[in-house]
């Protein structure tokens, strides 16, 4: 019953609150009134019919005679009366023609009885103080109850005379609560449906400016007109950031755009410097006479490929942003992969006294990538492995094939080494572009701090992702995901 109430218009509610209180307290009313009335008419009643048995009482007192209740003839309520004497015998009686029991009862014992339908007045007759007799009088509550059902029918056409007025009065009164309520609800659907901000809720007519339903109504326009000012506000900003992020993003294409372009430009004068140094250093073209020399050939050879690679990472990750990095995915063996890029990176360890160790499973499946950018992203992190594990460390590489809790297969390569570690406040810094770990072996080493954000694009590209452990002191854990839709079974091939 609640939630139908409050499945209801406000309208609906409102006159239905009304007229429930008004009814209760019509009814209530009406009932105690009719309550009362019956009452009083009740007992005036009786005390009418014990004056008359009083007043017959009297008048029979010594004569005993049937005609002294002659009188009783003229009150067709009256159903039967008779004198009884001390001694039992009945000297005179009344008996109404409509009543079949015509008979006196038998007792000296003054008492009034109340039925339903009679009210029985046992009366003494005394002389000179004494009883010589008694008085029996019946008579019939017909009348009362005629009267009770008139005040019954009166009282129901009253409550339902006052129950329309009520309803009337109601229906208006709860109009001008509902009406500017309702129209407030139809302008705020009319807003939801047009998104127009310009529609306003109007007052009702004649209302002052004072009333609680004229400040809510203005209380509720006030809202509209704020919501507008934010609503086109926000349209400015959000054209503003629109056109700022349009500027930037042209600003950061042509940046890379302008990067990508210079490749040979930065990268043929970088190669003659290498070349030249490397056949200075090889003393291609004779001995040097000055050891010197040799030396700052060295200098020139190692310092020039530091640059070469350098720009190479930086002009990758700007080929990555302007999206200028074309794919060509192929099946690869991860293992073969893998041990190419040891290879590259086996002079560093062994200059750097660190061992490389490999745990590959048998009969894994093939990786569907680019095979170039799977490599960049093999070589970048055994290198950063390398780089910062300290002599005598050691490098570890597996390759995991395992079911996620999603239920999803996924391709892991993990590198594990016992390298210096980072907390995780190094792992983000580590991750940003141009980031670099401020720890005593970091700075030993030179680096862009484009690897890892360059490895991130270069394995969003294949839908991977890369997740790093690690601990200061105890080494660091860096796995390269692969999702399932990449992984190959060729022995299912068809």
């Amino acid at each position: 019953m609640g939630s139908l109430f409050f499945k209801l218009s406000t309208r609906s509610r409102l006159l239905a609150v009304i007229m429930t209180v008004s009814t209760f307290a019509i009814v209530m009313t009406a009932t105690l009134m009719l309550c009362i009335s019956i009452q009083h008419a009740k007992e005036n009643y009786i005390t009418e019919a014990k004056t008359l048995a009083r007043v017959i009482a009297d008048q029979n007192v010594g004569a005993f005679a049937s005609e002294s209740l002659q009188v009783l003839f003229q009150d067709p309520t009256i159903m039967r009366s008779c004198v009884i004497g001390d001694n039992g015998r009945v000297y005179a009686s009344y008996f109404n023609p409509k009543i079949v029991r015509q008979t006196c009862p038998i007792g000296m014992v003054p008492k009034i009885i109340v039925t339903d339908n009679f009210i029985q007045i046992y009366e003494l007759m005394t002389l000179n103080n004494e009883t010589v007799g008694m008085l029996f009088v019946e008579k019939s509550l017909e009348p009362l109850q005629r009267y009770f059902f008139k005040q019954i029918e009166l009282v129901i056409a009253v409550i339902f005379n006052v129950l329309f007025v009520s309803y009337m009065l109601a229906l208006w009164f709860q109009k001008t609560i509902s009406k500017p309520i309702h129209s407030m609800v139809q302008t705020a659907e009319r807003i939801s449906e047009t998104s127009d901000l310009t529609i306003r809720a109007e007052k009702p007519p004649g209302t002052r400016s004072d009333d609680d339903i004229s400040i809510l109504v203005d209380s509720f326009n006030t809202m509209v007109s704020k919501v507008e000012e934010r609503d086109t506000a926000l349209k400015e900003r959000t054209q503003e950031l629109l056109q700022a992020k349009i500027t930037a993003e042209e600003s950061n294409k042509s940046k890379s755009e302008f990067l990508a372009n210079m490749s040979h430009e930065l990268r043929t004068p970088l190669n003659a410097i290498i070349n030249f140094s490397e056949i200075i250093k090889n003393e291609m073209m004779g001995p040097l006479t000055n050891e010197k020399y040799l030396e700052y050939a060295m200098d020139i050879n190692i310092s020039g490929k530091h640059l070469l690679n350098l720009i190479n990472d930086i002009l990758d990750l700007s080929k990555a942003e302007a999206g200028s990095i074309d794919i060509t995915e192929e099946h690869v063996s991860v293992p073969d992969v893998i041990m190419r890029c040891i290879k590259l990176v086996a002079d560093r360890a062994f200059k750097g006294r660190v061992k490389i160790t490999t745990e590959f499973q048998p009969k894994l499946p093939l990786l569907f990538v680019d095979p170039l950018r799977f490599k960049q992203i093999i070589i970048n992190l055994l290198t950063n492995a390398v780089k910062f594990t300290p002599e005598g460390g050691e490098v570890n590489i597996q390759i995991k094939v395992e079911i996620e809790n999603s239920g999803k297969v996924e391709m892991g390569i993990v590198i594990r080494d016992t390298g210096i570690g980072m907390s995780k406040e190094d792992v983000s810094k580590a991750l940003r572009r141009f980031g670099q770990v401020e720890s005593g072996m970091a700075k030993r080493y030179d680096g862009s701090g484009l690897g890892l954000p360059l490895t991130i694009m270069l394995l969003e590209m294949h839908q991977g992702k890369l997740v790093i452990e690690s601990t200061p002191g105890l080494g660091t854990t860096v796995m390269a995901k692969f999702p399932e839709h990449r992984i190959f079974y060729p022995q299912y091939a068809s």
